[in-house]
């Protein structure tokens, strides 16, 4: 098998700013004019709100309209008790108490929990999260992390902050964090969802949109080139298996899965380096199973394979989704990964299996389904949006 280059932890889009995370702002040369100055709020949390920015700073470099871009770890400016809590804390409860987690993401995702929440992070980040913007000065300010959200918007309604705020709603389900009466403008990737947030924030300000990933998703790929570019069988059925950035579900149940239907299996296990070692280890002796830690090209490994199964939602859901391939959500684990895997089967994006029985007849139902034309997706983009609300700004 041709090994797959690993990615840098710490891969950035390149130009989007200086060392020490200073924007560079210039002015237009081709009108003399300041340039729209954007900072992205992403997330240490995963990679999926990483993935959504550096695919943002893309479209934005493609644009026609310059803009200066700076990309800064929005939880990080909340300051290191919340990004404990947030990122620490809750990784560790969904690593030894999942039921415990879950049941928080439930407490929390009912109103008067939310919003208690909500006026506990706006108290204990705001200031600081305020700080970095006015460092920045920017005109528009996007959010990739649903965790500032209620910050930015409680700023916005305050008068505290000038800027124009948009967020990228990733997911289908679990809106309680995503959503906010003072965001300007809420970029929702799944049409589906656009009348609960309308609900939730007033229909000004939403805006369906394309997904935003990495362009190189909406490029059509060949199943037998990809197949061949990565060392895998040319004939037969190939079954991707991932846990997303940080290798999270039963990655071990849904490889023993997909062997019993005759597959080969590559395994993606993100920056999880210990589900990788114990998975190379568990499936050492067979033929059929391919295990890889973090990707960058994970485009083809889409092309490649007949099928997708992950733990629900996120970025891996949308890319699969955009390169028009089915997917199976095996054994989703509590909380917003159990509550978008259950929106996205309603939808009817994707089949969902918590036994290897049901695996096996979601697997036979996917490969059975006739895929007529792709799934059509807005004909905005995410980047023309914001620079939309930028324009909207300067004429108002």
């Amino acid at each position: 098998m041709n090994l797959l280059p690993a990615a840098s932890p710490a891969t950035e889009a390149a130009g989007t700013r200086r060392a020490g995370g200073s924007p560079v702002f210039c002015a237009d040369p081709s009108t003399g004019s300041r340039r729209t100055r954007i900072l992205v709020l992403s997330a240490d949390v995963g990679e999926g709100h990483a993935a959504a920015a550096r695919a943002l700073v893309s479209e934005l470099q493609q644009r026609e309209a310059p803009a200066d871009v700076v990309v800064e770890d929005g939880l990080c400016a909340l300051g290191r008790i919340l990004r404990t809590v947030v990122r620490d804390a809750a990784l560790f409860q969904f690593e030894h108490l999942p039921r415990l987690f879950g049941f928080v993401h439930w407490l929390i995702m009912r109103t008067p929990a939310r919003r208690l929440a909500h006026a506990v992070l706006y108290l204990m980040g705001a200031s600081q999260l305020l700080r970095l913007i006015e460092r920045h000065r920017p005109d528009v300010i996007v959010s990739t992390f649903s965790g500032v959200n209620p910050v930015l918007g409680r700023l916005r309604q305050r008068g505290r902050l000038d800027a124009r705020v948009c967020t990228t709603v990733l997911d289908p389900a679990s809106l309680g964090f995503w959503v906010h009466p003072g965001l300007d403008l809420h970029l929702v990737m799944h049409p589906e969802s656009e009348p609960l947030v309308e609900r939730l924030a007033g229909p000004a300000a939403v805006r369906a949109v394309r997904p935003l990933v990495a362009p190189v998703f909406y490029e059509t790929h060949c199943q037998m080139a990809a197949r061949q570019a990565l060392g895998l069988p040319v004939d037969g059925r190939v079954v991707l298996v991932t846990g997303g950035g940080c290798g999270i579900g039963d990655l071990e149940g849904a490889i023993d899965c997909a062997l019993r239907a005759d597959a080969t299996v590559v395994c993606v296990t993100g920056r999880n380096e210990e589900a990788r070692g114990r998975l190379e280890n568990t499936f050492a002796g067979s033929g059929r199973v391919r295990i890889l830690g973090f990707v960058e090209r994970m485009r083809e490994l889409i092309a490649a394979a007949d099928v997708v199964v992950h733990s629900g939602g996120g970025m891996t859901s949308l890319e699969t989704l955009v390169a028009d391939r089915p997917s199976i959500v095996y054994r989703p684990p509590p909380g917003h990964w159990r509550t978008n895997a259950t929106a996205m089967c309603a939808l009817g994006i994707a089949e969902m299996a918590d036994t290897p029985s049901e695996f096996g007849d979601a697997l036979a139902r996917v490969l059975a389904d006739e895929r007529g034309a792709s799934r059509p997706w807005p004909a905005t983009a995410t980047s023309d949006a914001v620079l939309a609300a930028d324009a909207s700004a300067r004429r108002s």
